[in-house]
C-alpha cells in the first residue's frame, strides 16, 4: 500500500498524453517547478524547526525520570499492586482491611431515630387500570 507500480504509472502517462496532448512538456515543466518549490519550503521549515529546538546537550543535565514515570499503567512499587490480570470472579486478596466477602451485601447503618430511605420516598404512581 502506498507504492505505485508500473501499471499505475502507465495508466497515468496515457491519461496525461490524452488530456494534454502537445502541451504535455510545458505542463510537466510547470508541475516540476511546483514540486521543487514545495520541496524547498518543506526543507526550509525542517531547518527552522531544527534551529529552534535546543541541543540535546542542554537536556543531559536534568535527572532521568523515575521508572514509574516513564511507563504507562500501574506502579509495581505500589504495595497494593497485583501483577495478576484482572479477573472479576477472583475473590479479593486476604488482609486488605475488608471485613465483608463479595457474597455478603453491605447494609447501610441507620440510626434508630432517623427514618429509613424507603419511608422517606413518595410512593410510585400506579399504572392506569384498563
Amino acid at each position: 500500500m502506498g507504492s505505485i507500480g508500473f501499471d499505475e504509472m502507465l495508466i497515468v502517462a496515457i491519461v496525461a498524453i490524452i488530456a494534454f496532448g502537445k502541451d504535455l512538456p510545458a505542463v510537466m515543466r510547470r508541475v516540476g517547478r511546483w514540486y521543487s518549490k514545495i520541496l524547498r519550503q518543506f526543507n526550509d521549515m525542517k531547518e527552522e524547526i531544527a534551529r529552534q529546538i535546543p541541543d540535546e546537550d542542554l537536556l543531559d543535565d536534568s535527572p532521568p525520570p523515575s521508572s514509574s514515570a516513564r511507563l504507562p499503567g500501574p506502579d509495581p512499587s505500589d504495595p497494593e499492586y497485583d501483577p495478576r490480570p484482572f479477573d472479576p470472579f477472583r475473590p479479593p486478596p486476604e488482609g486488605n482491611g475488608s471485613s465483608t466477602s463479595p457474597s455478603e451485601p453491605v447494609q447501610p447503618s441507620a440510626s434508630p431515630d432517623s427514618e429509613s430511605p424507603a419511608e422517606s420516598r413518595p410512593p410510585l404512581p400506579q399504572p392506569p387500570q384498563r
